[in-house]
């Protein structure tokens, strides 16, 4: 869509889509300490705010603004798929409310 409608070359399509999973790539190998430190609570919902990229993608306007909404939207994504699973395990198995040194 984005090659044809703006004349986008291949490496261009492939680097737009490329950077998100590089942005993916570094949240999981990141967020986890990130979590442990802060809560993954607040981690979370953090990257649920994040997930505000679609507005950038919807106000797009070139090579730059698309980056940066793949990149946001890698960083969310990559975000929630870390901690979700461990907050789940620890709120189904212990009960208890998550605290930053959980």
């Amino acid at each position: 869509m984005y090659q044809q409608g703006w004349h986008f070359s291949p490496i261009t399509t492939t680097v737009i889509f490329g950077v998100y999973a590089v942005a993916i790539l570094l949240a999981l190998l990141v967020v986890g300490s990130l979590s442990d430190h802060a809560g993954r609570r607040p981690v979370i919902f953090g990257s649920i705010v994040a997930q505000a990229a679609v507005v950038v993608f919807a106000g797009a306007d070139g090579v730059p603004a698309l980056l940066c909404a793949r990149i946001l939207q890698g960083l969310a994504t990559g975000t929630v798929g870390r901690c979700t699973p461990c907050w789940f395990h620890v709120l189904i198995f212990t009960g208890l409310p998550e605290s930053p040194s959980s």
